[in-house]
């Protein structure tokens, strides 16, 4: 962002590529690059780096509460979405990790964990 100073440079802010990195505090990172940011997404995982698997946001390591908590802070508006959802029953197994089902139960998690922080 400061290599090339401009209104068009934006953030895709992926959380689980910062985190997977280690030692990187990604509710600071977030409040920090607030300003860049335009689109996070949010999705979790069980394991480590090179052997992990995809999670339901609300079942991996990653404090979703802090993380959303962050994002709220943030001065801009911007979206957050989930990504990598599960696949569940009943779903065909054509695009793993961005099926209806899992996606709904994503939101309806960020929906309410976002209700709830702004209490």
């Amino acid at each position: 962002m400061e290599l090339v100073p401009s209104d068009a440079n934006a953030l895709y802010f992926c959380q689980r590529k910062f985190a997977s990195r280690g030692g990187i505090d990604i509710p600071s990172a977030a409040e920090k690059l607030a300003p860049q940011i335009t689109m996070a997404n949010l999705r979790d995982v069980t394991g480590e780096l090179l052997s992990f698997k995809e999670s339901f946001i609300d079942n991996g390591k990653t404090d979703m509460v802090a993380y959303l908590a962050a994002y709220l802070k943030c001065p801009n508006d911007f979206v957050i979405c989930p990504d990598h959802v599960l696949t569940l029953a009943g779903e065909g197994a054509d695009n793993p990790g961005y099926k209806r089902l899992g996606r709904l139960h994503a939101i309806g998690n960020m929906q309410g964990l976002v209700h709830a922080l702004e209490r």
